[in-house]
Formats: C-alpha cells, structure tokens, sequence
C-alpha cells in the first residue's frame, strides 16, 4: 500500500478554469507513479537518495516521470514530468 501526499495526488486533476486564469493539471496516472518505483528500482541510475529536514528521500524516474517518495517508496512526495518525451 502506498499513501499519496493531497500534491502528489492532485497531478492526476484535469485542467479547470478558476476565475481568470487556467490551472492545468499534469494528468499523471497514479499506475504511472506506481510503476516507475517498481520498474525504476531494477535499473541503475534510475534512483537517487537525497536527506530533507533529515528525512531520506528517493527518486525515482522512469522515462518522463519522476516520483519522490519517502519509507522506501510507500509514501508518495511528489510526482512530475520530466524533458520532452
């Protein structure tokens, strides 16, 4: 099981029309998310571990995805895409 901070979880939100200006959601599955910990995990220098406020962190990419997760990947930080692909 994996907890999804509300920020991570709010990339998968369409874009929607707040008063003036457009909010655009990076329409990122949570499959996505999921999958690049599992499949990033088995290639190196897919992962790189870095300490926040003495908090390790990992992230992990999978072509343009990128997760930051925290607990050996079972709570989810952030989730965003990367470069153009």
């Amino acid at each position: 099981m994996q907890l999804w901070v509300e920020e991570a979880a709010g990339v998968r939100m369409p874009q929607t029309n707040a008063g003036s200006s457009l909010q655009a959601g990076r329409d990122i599955t949570i499959n996505a998310g999921h999958d690049a910990i599992l499949q990033a995990a088995e290639v190196a220098g897919a992962t790189a571990t870095t300490n926040v406020n003495g908090v390790q962190r990992t992230s992990y990419t999978l072509g343009n995805v990128r997760v930051w997760a925290e607990d050996g990947g079972k709570t989810i930080i952030t989730i965003l895409r990367i470069g153009s692909q």
